[in-house]
């Protein structure tokens, strides 16, 4: 999911932003239940990590209890989430605008010149924005606070998805 809003975002100057950002809030929401879980997937491996090199640590073993309630919780608001309405109207919404491409009607002359572009030209123009705004919040790294130094892992993030997503234009 988080790769299908990468690949949405890589394509936003394509995308009228009125039809875009419904379907983008739709997959955000989903995401959000959805990461609650991963995280505690992430943190619960991390503490078994520990704890194989700490078996007789106590405090981990009390803390890995309660990440596994914790994790079970998100797990039964994930399986509630996709047996909701919303989640079912969601993949009806973005299958409609996926296929039926009634998006497209609204874009003006040079959005559809680029469209009809050959895909390895946009790609590449895309690509190499965000390989210059990478570079550009890398610049300074050492001198980076954290909130940008998350921003900058966001920015590398963003062009990994992209570069693998384009892989195969190469």
């Amino acid at each position: 999911l988080r790769r299908l809003r990468s690949t949405l975002n890589l394509y936003k100057s394509l995308i009228p932003n009125k039809t875009h950002t419904k379907v983008r809030k739709e997959l955000k929401w989903l995401g959000n239940v959805l990461g609650v879980a991963r995280d505690w997937d992430v943190f619960n491996l991390a503490l078994h990590n520990m704890l194989a090199q700490l078996p007789d640590y106590k405090v981990l073993q009390e803390l890995l209890t309660l990440v596994t309630d914790q994790r079970t919780s998100a797990y039964t608001t994930v399986r509630e989430t996709l047996q909701n309405r919303r989640y079912s109207r969601m993949l009806l919404i973005f299958g409609k605008w996926l296929t039926r491409r009634s998006w497209r009607l609204h874009l003006d002359t040079s959005t559809v010149l680029r469209l009809e572009q050959p895909a390895v030209v946009f790609a590449s123009d895309i690509l190499d924005k965000h390989y210059q705004q990478v570079c550009q919040e890398g610049e300074q790294l050492m001198r980076l606070g954290p909130e940008q130094r998350h921003q900058l892992r966001i920015s590398i993030k963003k062009l990994a998805y992209g570069v693998r997503f384009f892989a195969e234009l190469y």
